[in-house]
């Protein structure tokens, strides 16, 4: 968040390569996801909870905006500090400049001197094939408000983040572990 001196990507599902900021080794989803099975985690039984938001920053320099740019510690930009996915989405073709980070695998935005990383349906979807490849019980949105649930962005699709998740996991191989716990009690009733 803003509270750093540097950009840096919204709950980035990696890190980023040769990254200068040592948070950003520990802070993302595959590290925590690998900190969890090394104290014994069990996939089937876990969940991973996408936050529809983003981080907004105020930029030193303008001309410096990526990944990393050196920014004013805890100065929110117009769009705020924790911009929502609905305000992000209905914003993001209004002069603002887009860009995917391909080794994070999150979007950043960036105007002038004001800049945000978020969720997208793109970063979304990689953290749904993660969960996906790892085993993991399933995905979550921990806040169904801040998806686009009136439309505004997509005018042929509501919620196009939880349906996003809905429709990749549908087609999901049932977890292992359930399947032969539920075996197990249908073996004992």
């Amino acid at each position: 968040g803003n509270w750093f001196q540097k950009t840096g990507g919204f709950a980035p599902l990696f890190p980023g390569k040769g990254n200068k900021r040592p948070d950003d080794q520990y802070l993302n989803v595959d590290e925590s996801w690998q900190h969890l099975m090394r104290r014994k985690a069990t996939p089937c039984k876990t969940v991973l909870v996408v936050s529809p938001k983003g981080s907004g920053f105020k930029l030193i320099n303008a001309t410096e905006h990526g990944m990393e740019a050196r920014s004013i510690e805890s100065v929110a930009p117009s769009i705020g500090d924790q911009p929502k996915f609905n305000e992000i989405c209905s914003i993001v073709h209004l002069g603002w400049e887009k860009v995917w980070d391909e080794d994070r695998k999150v979007p950043y935005m960036y105007r002038g001197d004001e800049w945000a990383s978020y969720e997208d349906e793109q970063s979304v979807e990689a953290k749904v094939d993660y969960a996906e490849k790892q085993g993991l019980a399933g995905v979550a949105i921990n806040n169904l408000a801040y998806d686009d649930f009136k439309g505004r962005c997509n005018f042929s699709r509501r919620f196009p983040l939880v349906r996003l998740v809905k429709e990749k996991l549908r087609k999901a191989e049932d977890c292992k572990e359930a399947e032969s716990a539920s075996s197990v009690h249908g073996s004992l009733a």
